[in-house]
């Protein structure tokens, strides 16, 4: 050790903030919850036991407890929605939205990976504020070529690269099909069930061909224990967050805010647990050629294509 006390002092308040938090979390809360909160929170993964990492990959939800593409970009889209249905007007959503996000990013260390899925969550939020859709569309297109102009690399080598884009891409062109379909159910302002579970379908049906071609598996049960559980990650994590503060400032105010939290941890636990115990929880599909991946992505252009004009068409003859 050369020294210490160089290094940026808002780096060194917002790290020694971590680190309290995660004292204040070891004291009230136990394993595993404790280590799922660390994920939940941080991205990491430290404290989540070879057991329960088996479990999260049979589920496919490793999502939850890594600092991946596709979970910033699913908790930006909740946030965003969550906050416009405190009430709050679209520009102030956006901007508490991107504050809040880039707060969290410099948290657990800004990683390469959480870096590009903040940019590219941030241009889709802006596109979404300024009531553009068509214009997601094309700027989460610039922001990959601007990243890949610099590092051409990441297109081939760089899953949570892949992940990040195809999970905006999916809120893009997806979203609004599965809302359509999924009109049936409720949509409250605080939780907004349609929204949220029309975002988690969205994206992951744009990254599924991904995650089965760079690893080997996937889940068919995988859709449902998300659907259980995406939806309340932005709550929980806020809850976290409350308790984590309180904690560090009022002890007694932490110790009441753990029950809470404990709860919706041992409720993940327990729906990643009962899920993992299915036989057919997981299928190995070993030495898939990307042609397939080709394939479907192309069925999946003409199918949005076929979408779009219908839905225009449809409204069209409305008018």
């Amino acid at each position: 050790l050369l020294g210490s006390g160089f290094g940026n002092p808002v780096m060194a308040v917002i790290l020694s903030f971590k680190n309290r938090f995660e004292e204040t979390a070891r004291t009230f809360i136990s394993p595993p919850q404790e280590g799922f909160l660390e994920a939940l929170a941080f991205g990491q993964e430290s404290n989540i036991s070879r057991e329960w990492k088996d479990k999260l990959n049979l589920t496919g939800t490793r999502h939850i407890a890594a600092v991946s593409g596709m979970n910033i970009t699913i908790i930006s889209s909740i946030i965003f929605s969550f906050i416009l249905g405190l009430g709050l007007r679209k520009n102030q959503a956006f901007y508490l939205s991107i504050g809040l996000l880039f707060l969290y990013i410099l948290m657990i260390g800004a990683p390469a990976s959480a870096v590009r899925a903040f940019i590219m969550a941030a241009i889709f939020l802006l596109a979404a504020n300024l009531g553009r859709p068509n214009s997601s569309f094309r700027a989460v297109f610039f922001t990959a070529a601007l990243m890949l102009a610099l590092n051409p690399m990441l297109l081939v080598k760089d899953i949570g690269f892949q992940l990040s884009f195809l999970a905006i891409l999916g809120l893009v062109c997806l979203q609004p099909f599965f809302s359509h379909w999924l009109k049936f159910l409720p949509n409250p302002k605080i939780f907004p069930v349609k929204a949220t579970l029309a975002a988690t379908l969205s994206a992951q049906v744009f990254t599924l061909p991904i995650l089965v071609y760079n690893f080997g598996y996937f889940s068919p049960i995988s859709v449902l224990p998300n659907i259980l559980i995406v939806p309340l990650l932005a709550p929980v994590t806020i809850l976290i967050f409350i308790f984590g503060i309180s904690g560090i400032i009022f002890s007694p105010l932490g110790f009441l805010l753990s029950l809470p939290v404990w709860l919706s941890l041992s409720y993940m636990i327990k729906i990643i647990d009962w899920f993992s115990r299915l036989s057919f929880a997981s299928l190995a599909v070993e030495n898939l050629h990307f042609v397939w991946l080709i394939i479907f992505y192309l069925i999946l252009s003409v199918f949005i294509w076929w979408y779009n004009k219908y839905i225009f068409d449809y409204n069209k003859n409305e008018r």
